[in-house]
């Protein structure tokens, strides 16, 4: 594990930013193509934003990375709170990222299908045997309840551990949703796991993960692992203000 602390918000966009485009060159010169997974949320935005912007617009051949995402919710590719939606503003709709290598999350469905739906979509981009492929990057966030992706407090599902999919239903910060959501299965085999965390109202919550106490059924976050990659924290100040 990796914890990097930032003074500005700033600061930390920039260099998560170009640590991705790092990444992504590296796979496109390794294996001839990279994939992405993206999560939502404020935190991420400006961070997608740069990658729409000169130099890291030009850093690497957009052409060959596949876009994926972390979870999303059951509403239309349009609907402001979707995912989807959040990173084509952001930077999608600015690069020469073939459309078939956008692999949005169907939130139009149900999250059952939808998870099956997205579930078959990792399959066809998997090696011989694999059921899914591994990320060069996944981008994270973490709620201020532990939670992470669509991954939520609480008894652990089964399909978590089954299954690289799962439909589940949410309420977080006021805000009831259904969601669709990758497993743990599937973060665990990236080869980097990069988690942004910022503002003091996480604090206390990132004191209690990275403290000597597991409790992954609470927090979520901590059932985040890669088996053979790394996991990277990427912190302003004031989330990290409550750490020694």
């Amino acid at each position: 594990m990796t914890l990097i602390v930032f003074n500005t918000r700033d600061e930390l966009a920039d260099a998560a930013a170009e640590m991705v485009v790092g990444l992504l060159e590296e796979a496109v010169h390794k294996r001839g193509e990279g994939h992405l997974a993206l999560s939502g949320g404020g935190t991420p935005r400006p961070v997608y934003k740069r990658w729409a912007q000169p130099p890291l617009s030009d850093a690497i051949p957009w052409a060959k990375i596949h876009i994926w995402w972390a979870d999303e919710r059951c509403v239309p590719a349009s609907d402001p709170e979707s995912n989807y939606r959040l990173a084509a503003e952001a930077f999608l709709d600015r690069l020469p990222i073939p459309t078939d290598h956008i692999h949005r999350m169907p939130g139009e469905l149900s999250p059952e299908n939808g998870a099956v739906a997205y579930a078959a979509e990792l399959k066809k981009f998997a090696d011989p045997h694999e059921l899914w492929p591994r990320f060069d990057a996944c981008i994270l966030g973490m709620g201020t309840d532990g939670h992470t992706a669509s991954l939520f407090p609480g008894s652990i599902n089964a399909g978590e551990v089954t299954r690289p999919t799962l439909g589940v239903s949410a309420d977080y910060d006021g805000r009831p949703a259904e969601r669709i959501t990758l497993t743990p299965l599937v973060i665990n085999a990236a080869r980097t796991a990069i988690v942004l965390a910022t503002g003091a109202g996480k604090a206390s919550m990132l004191a209690q993960v990275l403290g000597s106490d597991d409790d992954p059924v609470q927090r979520p976050i901590e059932r985040i692992r890669p088996l053979d990659g790394e996991i990277i924290w990427f912190l302003d100040r004031a989330a990290a203000g409550n750490l020694e």
